[in-house]
């Protein structure tokens, strides 16, 4: 999408895509002593609203399930009603934990001009920290989770209900779905990201 801008004044183009230090959350066990499934959503206060645009979502995961939390990594936060929650103050030293400790990531996003140029980041620490992921297939997260392989896309509030239903009630599959996304992310480890970069300025 933003290629596509870029390409309205200049014709030589190319896409490189974010990149994180998987590192900071791969090859780390961290798991919580309860049995709780734990959702998880990482942002800042700027992009909250996208959460709480699901809270009708969110609150009937929480009616259909006892066992089920929301973890909230942030700088501000909101409540919920009929979901247990925890809400964490985002540190870097600790995202990697905060992150592993949970099975579902989760990146909702509304379709509009601004969301259609977003990377798809949080999904990328999603992968790295090897949870299963469901996202609104906007901007990056469409090219990033492959729907029904490393994810699944939701595209209102019966599709999040439906999908996160899915990986709560089959374990199994989030857990082969986290590792897929172990692989995967791979390719976007900051030293790859580098080197692509290096090649990119030397080429011109």
């Amino acid at each position: 999408y933003l290629a596509e801008h870029a390409r309205k004044f200049n014709p030589n183009v190319k896409v490189l895509p974010t990149g994180l230090d998987t590192g900071i959350y791969s090859g780390q066990s961290f798991s919580n002593n309860d049995a709780n499934i734990r959702l998880v959503w990482i942002g800042s206060k700027a992009t909250l609203k996208y959460l709480e645009e699901i809270g009708d979502v969110l609150e009937e995961i929480g009616t259909r399930y006892n066992n089920v939390v929301l973890r909230v990594i942030s700088d501000e936060f909101i409540d919920f009603k009929n979901i247990a929650f925890e809400n964490i103050k985002w540190t870097l030293e600790n995202e990697g934990r905060d992150l592993a400790e949970c099975n579902i990531g989760i990146s909702p996003l509304p379709d509009d001009n601004f969301t259609k140029g977003k990377c798809g980041f949080k999904i990328l620490q999603y992968m790295a920290a090897g949870l299963a992921v469901v996202a609104s297939p906007v901007g990056g997260n469409s090219e990033i989770v492959k729907d029904g392989e490393n994810g699944f896309w939701a595209r209102n509030v019966n599709g999040w209900i439906e999908k996160l239903s899915t990986l709560i009630e089959d374990s199994e599959l989030a857990v082969k779905m986290g590792m897929r996304n172990l692989e995967a992310v791979k390719r976007y480890d900051i030293r790859v990201i580098d080197e692509k970069l290096y090649k990119l300025i030397w080429s011109v």
